[in-house]
């Protein structure tokens, strides 16, 4: 089951707050109403912190959790660099939407031949980015990157993880993977080979069956 955010795609986006606590709480009722039992719940980017607060404040709800180049567990030097702080400030500003097709570009990383990875910014990344309205954005990372705490649900989190990186700087820089582990031993990682931060995409292949190594394996070694 794909997930629409509350905001994002085809869901309604109502103003108010957009927090990871919010959305965790949309999933878990999105799961119960569907009569979804033990799912794998596996997030890219914003959405492996919302899947990681479901996982720890829903627990007993999920089987396992895969969290995908996410900015996880970030230090408050981190929170408060001047990278982070200066896309905060352009996405809540007056040119919003250059800044999430530009900031969306960044992060793609230039791994790929240039016309892929220009037909793939244009087929599946640009729309949906500058299609998200600048209040659900800007209050969702805001959400993420200056207010949330996630140590609460790393800590309650027991179900088999898997966190898979990308090569992106910026993800890399704001991510803390060794405190994540202290909190969540079962962790295991790995790392796409030469692809940005919509691995996904770009290397669906590897992500692919990095995930099914951890579904077929993952869940039965590393459950607690």
């Amino acid at each position: 089951m794909a997930v629409n955010l509350r905001g994002h795609g085809a869901s309604d986006a109502p103003e108010g707050d957009y927090t990871m606590e919010g959305f965790a709480d949309d999933i878990a009722w999105q799961c119960r109403t569907l009569g979804l039992a033990k799912p794998v719940v596996i997030g890219h980017s914003l959405g492996g912190a919302v899947a990681l607060e479901l996982c720890g404040r829903h627990s007993g709800l999920a089987a396992g959790l895969v969290m995908i180049d996410t900015i996880v567990l970030p230090s408050p030097d981190a929170a408060g660099s001047a990278a982070i702080e200066a896309l905060l400030a352009g996405v809540g500003g007056p040119d919003y939407r250059t800044v999430v097709r530009d900031a969306a570009w960044a992060i793609g990383c230039d791994y790929d031949h240039p016309a892929r990875r220009q037909a793939l910014f244009d087929t599946f990344i640009r729309g949906p980015a500058e299609r998200t309205p600048q209040h659900v954005a800007h209050a969702a990372l805001r959400s993420m990157v200056r207010q949330h705490d996630p140590v609460p649900a790393a800590r309650a989190c027991r179900i088999p993880i898997a966190y898979i990186s990308a090569d992106v700087p910026l993800v890399e820089m704001a991510r803390d993977l060794d405190r994540l582990r202290a909190l969540c031993p079962q962790l295991v990682t790995a790392k796409t080979l030469l692809a940005g931060h919509f691995n996904t995409i770009e290397v669906a292949d590897q992500v692919n069956a990095m995930i099914e190594r951890f579904l077929a394996v993952g869940l039965r070694a590393r459950g607690r």
